[in-house]
């Protein structure tokens, strides 16, 4: 089995209003999207229809998911002049990070 050695992630996510709920919505949304594309097996049938049943047909993320080595980096002097506070999302857009270890995976053949 392949180990999942190191991440490192700087996020811009603007001005933080609180940097350990944005680093833990960082984390978990990069870690459900590593799910989503290491195990996650999509079925369909012959006109497109999706005939998984969701998460009882694959493996959700667990412990051994989660990189050995796990940085995540706010990034610094990244205000948003029409955010709340400066702020920016932190949560659903960090799912996209992990498009990264998809594409690492496919390149590493």
């Amino acid at each position: 089995p392949r180990e999942f050695l190191l991440s490192d992630i700087v996020y811009d996510c603007g001005d933080s209003l609180n940097p350990a709920v944005d680093i833990g919505q960082v984390e978990g949304a990069y870690i459900m999207g590593v799910g989503l594309v290491t195990t996650e097996e999509v079925v369909t049938d012959s006109n497109g229809s999706a005939q998984s049943l969701g998460a009882w047909d694959y493996f959700i993320p667990c412990s051994q998911s989660i990189p050995v080595e796990f940085n995540v980096t706010l990034l610094s002097n990244a205000t948003n002049p029409k955010g709340i506070l400066g702020s920016k999302a932190s949560g659903e857009p960090s799912i996209v990070l992990s498009t990264s270890v998809h594409l690492a995976i496919k390149n590493s053949n």
